[in-house]
Parts: C-alpha cells; sequence; structure tokens
C-alpha cells in the first residue's frame, strides 16, 4: 500500500479557507436546514433517521435538505463570484 501524499502548506491553506467558507454559509441557512445538513453529512446520518433525530416527518426533512443544499450551493457560488 502506497503511502497517502502529504498535502503541500499552499494545498493545506486552501482546504481550511473553503472549509471556513463552507462552516461560514451553513450559518447563513435556516436553522431546520442547517441542522438537516449536519445531521446528513457530518454525522453520517441518512435523511430518513435525520428526520427522526429532528422529530419531523421525512417529506419536511426531505424539503430542509434540498433547501438546504441549493442554498448553500448559491451562496457558495456568490462567494466564489465576488
Amino acid at each position: 500500500m502506497a503511502p497517502a501524499a502529504v498535502p503541500s502548506v499552499d494545498e493545506e491553506l486552501e482546504s481550511r479557507q473553503r472549509g471556513a467558507r463552507v462552516r461560514e454559509a451553513l450559518g447563513r441557512l435556516a436553522a431546520r436546514q442547517r441542522e438537516v445538513l449536519d445531521l446528513v453529512f457530518f454525522h453520517g446520518l441518512s435523511i430518513e433517521d435525520a428526520a427522526g433525530v429532528m422529530g419531523v416527518a421525512l417529506g419536511t426533512a426531505r424539503v430542509h435538505y434540498q433547501r438546504g443544499k441549493r442554498r448553500l450551493v448559491a451562496l457558495l457560488a456568490l462567494e466564489e463570484a465576488a
């Protein structure tokens, strides 16, 4: 098994900056959108399991998930364009 490549300083800085931009954009989402995206992407839950944790219907969680993803992409695109 080949050793993993060590990222350069520039790559590490870019990765940290990208993470900071995503965290900032997540903070601008509606609370339910942020919560479902956090549960799915950072805690590895399915949307169905996230709905259970949030105490909402599966359809409601799906709506928040889709709207949150769409808004997150839009916020990140606006920032990149600036």
